[in-house]
């Protein structure tokens, strides 16, 4: 008997069909423990705020305004013009959801909450199956980034491209070369770029681990299982040309003339320096693994590489100073964090803490891609965590808050095999903290 076998064996066995009411129960009470461990903090906010706070940042401008005319024309909806950079999906559900229930936005922000809440659920089950040391630590570690816990409580598009993501995460790597798998990994995608165009880099990545998997081994488009699958990860991609061709661009008409133009490219190196910030800051605990301590051991390949990036830190460096064009530069958590520390204790004090996180973020990366045994969803990971670190690359526009997407697979990618699970605990609770006094920022105190 084989491996593939062994494995199908012990499959059937698992989640062979229950036969007795006692057996269902028994099989369904952990994942009702895991959902009711994973609500507490959505049930603290809704009791907390009611959802009934004030209009948040991009509600009032773009979201509520669009979900107000898609409700004046339903069901005749107008994709071609609105007022946002969203492609249109999460407007389209609300609408839907609002025509039933009512628009009062505690209503609304109820369904983003929602969608948030399935979005960590489906995840803490894909870390699982993935056999990650503390799948609930982890599922944890995804709520409370600060921009997911923040936005999972308002109308803003993030709650539901994050659901449509997760859900396409996990069928894509869970398929085990299954085409039904992979066609419902696209058909999520699909969905998560119908919410955010920026979840094109989750099937377009896929999409080039197969080709260069199949060019490697010299069996390009040698079968028809291998069109297959190319045309099926192709899908999503291919899913917002109409809207590419209806809009005249990457976004509608309308938010192009509000932002004084279309969405461009630009090589733009301060992304890189603040993806290793953001990697030192939100992932510090990974810096403690054996990797970091093996690869600072091999000092000869570790310092060419460190040097020669450190160059790219001080020639393109993060800049915290207030100026006329920072809303195209840096916003978010941690660049505003450092500037209140550079307001409160000087600039020398800043600059170490920069550059510690930038070191820290380095060793994880530098760590991780020293690694020598990498299994297919490593690889996948990996190019969907570095395929969106190139596309913002080329993007002029720096926010933490474009980062959400990459939380997901850095948490399946770093979490994998570190196994000081009263480290990792600890890490959450600050997160935690840092999640709710920045929400508590946004509702009353911005």
């Amino acid at each position: 008997m084989g491996s593939g076998d062994i494995r199908g064996a012990i499959s059937n066995l698992t989640w062979a069909r229950p036969r007795t009411w006692a057996e269902i129960w028994a099989r369904l009470m952990p994942e009702v423990g895991a959902a009711l461990l994973l609500s507490l903090p959505f049930f603290v906010m809704i009791l907390a705020t009611k959802l009934r706070f004030r209009l948040i940042g991009d509600e009032a401008p773009f979201h509520m305004k669009v979900i107000e005319a898609l409700a004046n024309d339903w069901p005749r909806i107008n994709l071609a013009d609105y007022s946002s950079a969203s492609t249109p999906l999460s407007y389209i559900l609300l609408t839907a959801f609002g025509k039933v229930v009512g628009f009062e936005i505690w209503k609304l922000r109820l369904f983003s909450t929602v969608a948030t809440f399935i979005a960590s659920y489906l995840f803490y089950r894909l870390a699982r199956k993935l056999r990650l040391p503390y799948p609930m630590l982890c599922a944890f570690i995804l709520v409370f980034f600060p921009y997911i816990f923040f936005s999972g409580y308002t109308i803003y598009p993030a709650s539901f491209a994050l659901f449509f993501g997760v859900a396409a995460l996990d069928n894509y790597l869970m398929g085990d070369g299954s085409l039904r798998k992979m066609l419902m990994g696209s058909v999520f995608a699909t969905l998560a770029i119908l919410c955010s165009q920026a979840y094109i880099i989750l099937p377009a990545s896929f999409l080039a681990v197969e080709v260069l998997g199949a060019l490697r081994r010299g069996s390009m488009l040698a079968t028809r299982w291998a069109y297959s699958r190319l045309i099926v990860l192709a899908i999503p991609i291919l899913s917002f040309v109409p809207l590419v061709l209806l809009w005249g661009g990457f976004t509608s008409p309308s938010n192009r003339a509000a932002a004084g133009g279309d969405w461009y490219l630009e090589l733009n190196p301060q992304q890189l320096n603040f993806t290793l910030i953001f990697v030192g800051f939100y992932f510090f605990p990974v810096v403690l693994r054996r990797q970091s301590r093996d690869l600072l051991n091999s000092w000869r390949w570790v310092v060419p590489s460190a040097a020669t990036l450190f160059a790219l830190y001080r020639f393109f460096p993060i800049v915290l100073e207030d100026g006329p064009d920072r809303f195209l530069y840096m916003a978010g958590v941690v660049i505003r964090g450092l500037d209140i520390v550079r307001r409160s204790l000087g600039g020398g004090f800043v600059e170490v803490a920069m550059l510690g996180l930038w070191l820290a973020g380095l060793l994880i990366v530098l760590g991780e891609l020293s690694e020598r045994m990498w299994s297919v969803d490593r690889i996948r990971l990996a190019a969907l965590a570095l395929g969106y670190v190139g596309l913002m690359a080329l993007s002029p526009f720096v926010y933490e808050r474009y980062y959400l997407i990459l939380v997901p697979p850095l948490i399946l990618f770093l979490y994998r095999s570190y196994r000081r699970r009263w480290v990792v605990a600890a890490w959450t609770g600050v997160q935690a903290l840092l999640a709710l006094v920045f929400s508590y920022w946004q509702i009353a105190l911005k």
